[in-house]
């Protein structure tokens, strides 16, 4: 069984790259009498700050609140924004979805050692 598994997880490691080849499928909804158009954008802001909390005597605090989270003094922000709008003749329908996040060592590297 321990075998099995390991092949299977190689076959599926080898197969990924494959995947790569392949040709971007147009995604549109099952009935034609709607109309959707998808959108979005990714907005990265790398930062380097230093005394967030100034004073250079401690280091309690040494970080700050933003609108996306915490952010240490060298963090990369970035603002995810897609969504999709659509409709017919007698409807039509817009959803958008937004994140805003910090990106730093201790939640992008796992194989970082933290503390």
């Amino acid at each position: 069984m321990k075998k099995l598994m390991v092949v299977a997880m190689l076959v599926a490691f080898l197969a990924v790259p494959l995947t790569a080849f392949g040709t971007m499928g147009k995604m549109s909804p099952k009935s034609k009498d709607i109309n959707v158009e998808f959108f979005g954008s990714l907005k990265t802001y790398p930062s380097w700050m230093s005394q967030l909390n100034f004073n250079d005597h401690t280091d309690v605090n040494d970080y700050m609140l933003d609108e996306n989270g915490f952010m240490t003094d060298h963090d990369v922000r970035n603002e995810l924004r897609m969504g999709w709008k659509g409709g017919n003749d007698t409807f039509d329908f817009m959803i958008i979805l937004e994140a805003d996040f910090n990106l730093d060592k201790n939640n992008t590297d796992r194989g970082a050692s933290v503390g």
